[in-house]
């Protein structure tokens, strides 16, 4: 993690590519940009972008993309990198060239010399787009980035009235004094004009906030594997302290005292925890060159892994002190372990130690304590570390349980090797609870993350109902609507809805004016304060005098029609933007439509499914308001088929440049290829606890080897063949990794049940069809594992073991 510090810092400028970054989801003011051009000897450059279809004549393809018209120097920090990586130089030139997203080019087979097409422009492709300061590549899946010059913007036809564009101005200093006076006129803008900012401090904060959760999640996979680890070294000094009961009791009777014995059994474990805390630390040093590999595409910087002498020391002691906790609930039993027990084996029956509970509960103390005091978040550490306690005893919970149940159907009509499977399930010090919890809690974590992954896709996908809208056309502007209707009929494609887009701000909300709003904002708690892009954001509203299918009403009315006439118009508001801006049925907005101040009164909330494919809103207006307002149009769109979808998007795009078009199939496939990336990396370190899980499992195995062997001995003396013994150790291992896939993954389930219902507020959609591909895959690792580690015990002779006992 000390990497990732290191890294924010040394490329915190090129993080921003400038020393300042003004943002507008508008026109920019002119006079912010009379105040930045005029900054003495700085550095200007700007930056719009907007999303729009580009067309690739030669391979008659459409695809929506992201153009970015850069003019000026920008990045000032940093390189855009490129294929050819000469190509930057000529596009900086003002040619009509353009740099694509290396993935589009390798997606539909684009070449350098290609042409391609956006609106009324056509720019020769050439070359391939790499990377760019600050940015990452995950999100250019759902619309791959094209650079071109920032002069052909205009030339392209493609800002029209309700054309979405984002804007940016960059500013390189050459005198870091400059930049607090800036900064302050900066946050003036803000309060004023609605516009963001950033330098290179407040971005620093910003990815070092961003960042921090995700060294939340690898303090919560180290925190898993230490405990499973802990509990692993827990049951094996367990193990090795009943087998060494007649050595303690001579110890005793030679006249150590119950402190010199224990403490040969403290050393030992010291001496483990020291070799496991070295292991772990070459270990750790070795998987931190791999990190770049699996984060570099989620994170914004390039990562340079060190190795790092504090760590190491941080991950020895983290060793030592670990195993000497877990080793202490057996440990303190050896007081019980009487001298005659030398003598009489039967006085090494250990009787329960009333002791016990109370050391559980110092333990269970100090893990939440450590886990608390090694987040960044105190509040967020002992939340994580007692959630992830109460995992591990539901998960201990359900395996016992299940044991139980299991014990209670072993019944006489199995065949013999299936019997004696399961009942070695309860050999004595086999510690088969143990097994299912370890790889239980692997189940576990890595089930939970594949089945939220499914739960969002699958809703997406659910979205698109047999006749439902699956591509949308937007950005169509009046005098287009018929023609591009015409266009859609003669494709033989089914128009669900016509929906007009009128673009506003807010003015203010029950008279105070955003400006107001916005310094009070400040004043407040970061969690009670009104979200900023709330009150600085374009809204795009519609009119209508009904619900539709994706919404419902949850309080007030749905009004038909109104009248300017009449007073405030009467509009409802989208439930979860009511939140977020404190507004309640009769509170009164103005908004600034095209420059009309419009006096508005909320008179109902709705409730809106987002995952639905169609034009949602957060204001809706009735009929007889916005008529006459300029606006542009969406058309919701059923396409029977893929190719049908492809071919009228060209046709579309052809006779339109400047209309848009979105494909729901599109949108999932992008939305499967971010997750893929993100939940890869989270995979990537959360199977550290199953890994952990087996280790425990192998372990565990060498623990109980000599029981195993007298058994085999047992067996084999008694005529058993080598076959029975084998499906013997099958059923017992199968059973183990059955139990512990059955709770690991059910636990799983019912928690992303929780997090459909209570977090995604989605319907909950099981996983049924990984599920039953995960349970036999751990299943035949478990067996795996054990057969790997029994099969030396199995194959030995009768009268070898018998020998060598």
């Amino acid at each position: 993690w000390r990497d990732v510090t290191r890294a924010i810092d040394q490329q915190a400028k090129s993080l921003l590519g400038a020393d300042l970054v003004v943002r507008s989801r508008g026109e920019f003011p002119a006079e912010i940009d009379d105040y930045l051009r005029k900054v003495p000897a700085a550095e200007f450059a700007t930056e719009t972008r907007f999303f729009n279809m580009a067309r690739f004549p030669r391979h008659d393809q459409t695809r929506l993309v992201a153009v970015r018209g850069i003019e000026g120097g920008f990045p000032f920090y940093g390189e855009i990198e490129t294929e050819p990586p000469e190509a930057a130089q000529r596009f900086r030139s003002g040619a009509p060239v353009a740099i694509l997203e290396s993935s589009l080019m390798l997606q539909l087979g684009i070449q350098q010399g290609d042409e391609m097409v956006l609106g009324e422009q056509r720019f020769e492709v050439i070359a391939s787009l790499t990377a760019m300061p600050g940015e990452t590549v995950v999100m250019s899946q759902f619309a791959p980035r094209v650079l071109i010059h920032g002069d052909l913007v205009q030339g392209t036809g493609l800002l029209r009235f309700g054309s979405r564009v984002f804007r940016r101005r960059f500013l390189k200093l050459t005198s870091p004094e400059q930049l607090p006076a800036i900064a302050e006129q900066a946050k003036a803008w803000e309060a004023e004009h609605g516009v963001a900012w950033d330098t290179v401090q407040t971005r620093r904060a910003k990815i070092g906030r961003r960042l921090d959760r995700l060294y939340q999640f690898l303090n919560l996979v180290a925190f898993a594997a230490l405990l499973l680890a802990g509990i692993g070294i827990g049951t094996a000094v367990h193990v090795h302290v009943r087998s060494k009961i007649a050595e303690i009791a001579v110890l005793r009777c030679l006249g150590g005292t119950i402190a010199q014995t224990t403490a040969v059994f403290v050393a030992q474990a010291i001496g483990l925890g020291v070799l496991g805390g070295l292991a772990g630390a070459i270990l750790g040093s070795i998987l931190q060159l791999a990190l770049p590999a699996v984060f570099g595409e989620l994170m914004p910087l390039e990562l340079t892994p060190t190795f790092s002498w504090q760590a190491a020391s941080l991950g020895l002691a983290a060793g030592v002190i670990g195993t000497t906790l877990f080793a202490i609930p057996p440990l303190i039993r050896i007081r019980l372990v009487s001298p005659l027990a030398a003598l009489r084996p039967e006085a090494g029956e250990l009787p329960k130690d009333p002791w016990r509970w109370p050391v559980y509960g110092l333990l269970v103390a100090i893990v939440v304590i450590a886990g608390g005091l090694t987040a960044p978040n105190r509040l967020h550490g002992f939340a994580m570390s007692g959630c992830l306690l109460l995992a591990v005893g539901l998960l201990s919970l359900f395996g016992w349980t299940t044991l139980a149940v299991v014990k209670r159907l072993i019944v006489r009509g199995l065949p013999y090797p299936i019997r004696q499977g399961l009942r070695n399930l309860y050999r004595p010090g086999n510690q088969t609870l143990v097994l299912i919890l370890a790889i239980g809690l692997g189940s576990f974590l890595l089930a939970t993350l594949h089945f939220s992954q499914h739960q969002i896709l699958d809703q997406l996908e659910r979205s698109d109902d047999r006749n439902g809208p699956n591509l949308v056309l937007f950005d169509i502007q009046p005098h287009q609507l018929e023609g591009v209707e015409e266009l859609v009929s003669t494709h033989n494609i089914e128009i669900n809805d016509r929906v007009p887009l009128v673009s506003m701000r807010i003015e203010s909300i029950n008279g105070r004016s955003v400006k107001e709003l916005r310094d009070a904002n400040q004043q407040l708690p970061r969690g009670k304060r009104v979200p900023g892009w709330t009150l600085r954001r374009e809204y795009r509203s519609t009119y209508r005098g009904a619900l539709v299918d994706s919404e419902s009403l949850s309080e007030g009315t749905m009004p038909n029609h109104a009248s300017l006439d009449d007073g405030p118009v009467p509009v409802t508001i989208e439930e979860g933007i009511a939140e977020d801006l404190k507004i309640k049925l009769g509170d009164s907005v103005t908004f600034n439509v095209q420059g009309l101040q419009m006096e508005t009164v909320i008179c109902g909330v709705r409730i809106v499914d987002w995952y639905r494919v169609q034009p949602n809103f957060f204001f809706v207006f009735p009929n007889g308001v916005l008529e006459e307002a300029p606006h542009s149009n969406v058309l919701a769109l059923h396409a029977p088929d893929v190719a049908k979808s492809a071919t009228l998007q060209h046709a579309v795009v052809t006779a339109y440049p400047t209309v848009s078009a979105v494909d729901l199939s599109l949108i999932v496939k992008s939305l499967g290829g971010i997750m893929d990336n993100i939940t890869f990396a989270i995979r990537f370190m959360a199977g550290f606890s199953m890994v952990t899980g087996l280790l425990v499992l192998s372990a565990s195995l060498w623990a109980t080897r000599e029981e195993r062997l007298r058994e085999s001995v047992l067996l084999k003396s008694v005529g058993a063949s080598r076959r029975q013994i084998l499906w013997i150790m099958a059923t017992e291992f199968a059973s183990v990794g059955a139990i512990a896939a059955s709770v690991g993954i059910g636990q799983a389930l019912v928690a992303t049940c929780c997090l459909a219902l209570f977090v995604f507020e989605t319907p909950f959609s099981a996983g049924w069809a990984s599920a039953a591909v995960g349970f036999p895959g751990i299943v035949c690792l478990t067996l795996t594992i054990g057969a790997l580690q029994s099969v030396q015990v199995y194959r030995r002779t009768a009268l070898d073991a018998l020998r060598q006992s």
